[in-house]
């Protein structure tokens, strides 16, 4: 369940963000995607990785 709420949450960020965009049409779909991979990357190398885990945790 928490992953979904952290899912929801981060498409909801994105909605507001487009929601309140001057030019809505200048949005580029691949660019969103691009950002939301290099997020799930970052996050699972910071959960995942023990060495990085414990760097960022001190």
């Amino acid at each position: 369940m928490l992953q979904l709420q952290s899912a929801f949450g981060v498409v909801a960020l994105l909605a507001i963000a487009w929601a309140f965009s001057e030019k809505r049409r200048a949005v580029s779909i691949r660019q969103a995607v691009v950002g939301l991979i290099v997020t799930l990357v970052t996050a699972l190398v910071l959960i995942k990785v023990p060495l990085v885990a414990s760097a960022f945790g001190a």
